[in-house]
């Protein structure tokens, strides 16, 4: 079952006391990214969009076991992936905690960051890009406020 909005904010308000860092303001900007995006498309609920957004990247500590490890990644091949979960991927690559970023810009700060990103990923975040911009058949950056929107406090 899905939270409410208000129910999701708490959770990540709730992940940041354990774990603090600007993922907050991240998780913010990526819901508001899926929200306009699945408006523009007309046919995904909006309301939705905006909490898995929210909620994308509140289990991102790692505090589980080896062992659990590999059962979460076991179980997460199997997943098959709808068009939350493309929207949702999209979103990550557009969403800095200081607002929305050109997803190049995005993708080479996670590079420089981590000092990879593997190109397959590369290629699948442009294709989403364009998949999601031909189904609104509109600027991605124009729909998500790009020059404009702030994420605010949490």
């Amino acid at each position: 079952m899905l939270p409410t909005r208000e129910e999701a904010l708490k959770l990540i308000r709730d992940g940041l006391l354990f774990n603090p860092g600007p993922w907050g303001e991240h998780c913010l900007t990526a819901a508001h990214c899926a929200e306009k995006i699945a408006s523009a498309c007309g046919d995904m609920d909006v309301e939705k969009a905006y909490i898995l957004g929210l909620l994308h990247d509140i289990g991102r500590k790692f505090d589980v076991t080896d062992e659990e490890l590999i059962i979460i990644k076991t179980e997460l091949a199997k997943t098959i992936y709808d068009e939350y979960d493309r929207l949702i991927q999209l979103c990550d690559c557009l969403a800095g905690a200081e607002g929305v970023l050109d997803i190049e810009n995005r993708m080479n700060d996670v590079k420089k960051r981590y000092g990879f990103y593997p190109q397959d990923k590369w290629n699948s975040n442009m294709n989403l890009k364009q998949y999601f911009e031909g189904k609104m058949n509109k600027d991605i950056y124009l729909i998500c406020e790009k020059d404009t929107f702030a994420p605010g406090n949490l």
